[in-house]
C-alpha cells in the first residue's frame, strides 16, 4: 500500500536520504515497489517516520508540527504578572505561533499568554514546521493549505534541530534494524583487566537513550 506523508510528520524521506547519505545502503526516496516487500523503501521510509514521530510527541506530552487548539481554561489557571501588568497563563502546546481570540497576546517566549483579563476558552496556533514547509506561498509545501490551518498566516519556527536530529537516529534505526532482521542496533566490545565483554544495545535501550536528549521540550505543566 502507498504511504502518504503527512505535514504533521517531523521528515520527509528527501530529508532523510540528506542526512543518512549512504549509510542505510537504500534510496529512501525509491518509489518503486520492491519484490516481497509489499511497497517501496519510500512506503518503509514513511511509515518509520510516521512511527517515530508519535513516539517522541509521546514522549514529550505535545505536538511539535503546528496545529490549531482551542482550549478551556479555568479562571483559577491564570496568574498575575505583576511585571507586565497582566494575566498569564502557559498552554499545553507551544511555541505559540498566533492567536485567534481577541484580546490575548503571545509573550516573547511564545510560552504563554498574555491578557488583560482572564479567558474562559482561547483559539491559537502552536507548534513549529519543518525546513521544507512554509506559510503563505500557496504552493505544495505551504501548510496553510492543510486542513485547520486556513487562517494560519504567521510562520512558525522551524523544528529545533536537536528534535530533528533524534528523529532521524530514531528513523535510521528503525530502518537498519529491519534491514538488517535484527533488535540490535549496534555492539559494543569493552575489556576490562582480562575480560572482555560485547555490550549490545537493543531496542529500548535506544528509544530511552535518544529520547532522553530531549527532556529539555517535555511538557511538565
Amino acid at each position: 500500500m502507498t504511504e502518504t506523508l503527512q505535514y504533521t510528520d517531523l521528515l520527509t524521506p528527501a530529508e532523510l536520504k540528506v542526512d543518512a547519505l549512504s549509510s542505510l545502503g537504500i534510496d529512501v526516496t525509491d518509489e518503486t515497489n520492491v519484490s516481497g516487500l509489499g511497497g517501496s523503501y519510500k512506503d518503509a521510509t514513511i511509515r518509520a517516520i510516521q512511527d517515530v514521530t508519535g513516539s517522541i510527541e509521546e514522549y514529550l506530552d505535545r505536538k511539535l508540527i503546528v496545529r490549531k487548539h482551542n482550549i478551556d481554561i479555568p479562571s483559577f489557571k491564570w496568574a498575575n504578572n505583576n511585571a507586565l501588568d497582566k494575566q498569564q497563563y502557559y498552554p499545553p502546546q507551544w511555541p505559540v505561533v498566533q492567536v485567534v481570540t481577541s484580546g490575548v497576546d503571545i509573550s516573547n517566549d511564545s510560552e504563554r499568554f498574555l491578557s488583560t483579563a482572564s479567558k474562559s476558552e482561547v483559539e491559537f496556533y502552536a507548534g513549529y514546521k519543518r525546513r521544507d514547509q512554509n506559510v503563505g506561498n500557496d504552493d505544495s509545501d505551504d501548510i496553510s493549505n492543510e486542513d485547520g490551518l486556513s487562517g494560519l498566516s504567521e510562520t512558525p519556527e522551524n523544528l529545533p534541530s536537536d528534535i530533528r536530529r533524534v528523529a532521524v537516529s530514531l528513523v535510521m534505526y528503525e530502518l537498519m534494524r529491519a534491514k538488517q532482521g535484527t533488535i540490535a542496533m549496534s555492539s559494543v566490545t569493552k575489556t576490562a583487566g582480562n575480560a572482555t565483554a560485547e555490550i549490545t544495545k537493543v531496542r529500548q535501550d535506544v528509544y530511552e537513550d535518544e529520547l532522553s536528549k530531549l527532556h529539555s521540550h517535555r511538557r511538565i505543566l
